[in-house]
């Protein structure tokens, strides 16, 4: 069992973010230090040990990402299904409180802040958009993102009423087996107390962009399908059957997902190859600078920071629109300029055209300066939805 739960976490298809994208690693960290606590919390040995290890690895989780900030509630989950004494549950409880109050003074006093913009809209006292995020974390932990909401939501029922049946015939094949059947309950607690983070924050259905947060519950959802297989499929062969179905669907999602961030990489290293290699010291404007590809981040955030990084003059280069997801999938695969008698149209939001004085004006964009005017002989570098084009104005 415990064989398969770890080919079915290698791979998981919905938790790549926090490997492919290097702001998403810290989720991975802390997760990881997450299940060492418990690894730590359910070995023999001596009990303040077992504190200390697991508080240092609670501590050192939460400084990577908030996503264990959960974990006390699985350890007296664990502590109460082994009848654990009032004093000793009460000593875990002064431990951990201890160990979380610590890390928020210290965040408090490092970064002049508590939560960060996730953090803050944990509660929010909204209980109908917790349900809702609730649903959509619970669906997206074995669907993938799509569009098509009305698929979603039919696959999400189908896939749940079929759960659901197995689970009580499960419960049925291990009615004489209370070790196994609680042990598959502590789990089953684990994953929804895992995702109560997703469910706070909220979870996209239609891209992979904040996947991260499923990470830590999809420990708990492998562990549980692989339960789940071993007791249910008696035949080795059809055991075997199903492991290669459920990798191979695992392993087709997963690389359609590294391919958004493939892309994503892509796009990132071509425009900062093309601003850098700028010999004529020619003023460059860019349009459609793409916030992310299908969930996979590109510039959002931190465009100019990659300008400094790779030393490109910020003086020599202007963002003259941005091209949102949304606004993208109203165009074709490809978005084409057009140039007429008097100027260039680049979709979704620029046109520049050249006025009575001879100079290129910027007529519309989604920019804060919608007024500028354009330096002769500068380049205009647009993103296309596949690739970036030059234009020379």
């Amino acid at each position: 069992m415990a064989l398969l739960a770890g080919i079915l976490f290698f791979t998981y298809p919905f938790h790549n973010e926090s490997v492919a994208w290097i702001l998403g690693r810290g989720a991975m960290i802390a997760d990881t230090l997450g299940i060492a606590a418990l690894l730590i919390l359910v070995r023999p040995g001596k009990e303040i040990v077992k504190i200390i290890g697991v508080c240092a690895c609670y501590f050192i989780g939460l400084a990577a990402y908030e996503t264990i900030v959960i974990l006390p509630a699985m350890i007296f989950i664990y502590l109460l299904c082994n009848k654990a004494r009032r004093g000793q549950i009460v000593t875990w409880g002064i431990a951990l409180g201890f160990t979380l109050v610590l890390h928020v003074l210290l965040r408090r006093y490092i970064s002049g802040r508590i939560a960060g913009d996730y953090g803050e809209g944990f509660l929010n006292g909204d209980l109908v958009a917790f349900a809702i995020n609730a649903v959509k974390a619970l669906g997206r932990t074995f669907l993938p993102p799509m569009d098509a909401s009305g698929w979603l939501i039919v696959l999400f029922i189908m896939i749940l009423l079929l759960a659901i049946g197995l689970f009580y015939y499960l419960r049925k094949r291990l009615m004489n087996d209370k070790q196994a059947l609680s042990w598959f309950y502590m789990q089953g607690c684990f994953f929804l107390v895992a995702l109560l983070i997703p469910s706070l924050v909220g979870v996209s259905t239609r891209t992979s962009e904040s996947d991260r947060l499923l990470n830590f519950a999809s420990y708990f959802f492998s562990t549980i399908v692989a339960f789940g297989l071993v007791h249910i499929i008696s035949q080795s062969k059809w055991l075997l059957m199903a492991m290669v179905a459920i990798v191979t669907v695992h392993i087709y999602l997963l690389e359609q997902n590294n391919l958004n961030w493939h892309k994503a990489s892509t796009s990132v290293r071509e425009i900062l190859a093309l601003l850098g290699n700028n010999e004529t010291g020619k003023k460059t404007y860019v349009a459609n600078l793409p916030e992310e590809i299908n969930g996979a981040f590109v510039f959002r955030a931190g465009f100019r920071e990659a300008l400094l990084l790779n030393n490109i003059d910020t003086a020599g280069v202007q963002v003259l629109s941005s091209l949102t997801r949304d606004t993208a999938l109203l165009f074709p695969d490809t978005i084409h300029y057009t140039i007429g008698a008097n100027g260039v149209m680049v979709p979704p939001f620029l046109r520049i055209e050249k006025k009575e004085d001879h100079q290129w004006h910027l007529i519309r964009s989604n920019c804060y300066n919608c007024n500028l005017m354009l330096q002769g002989d500068a380049r205009l570098v647009y993103w296309n939805r596949k690739k970036w084009v030059k234009l020379p104005l």
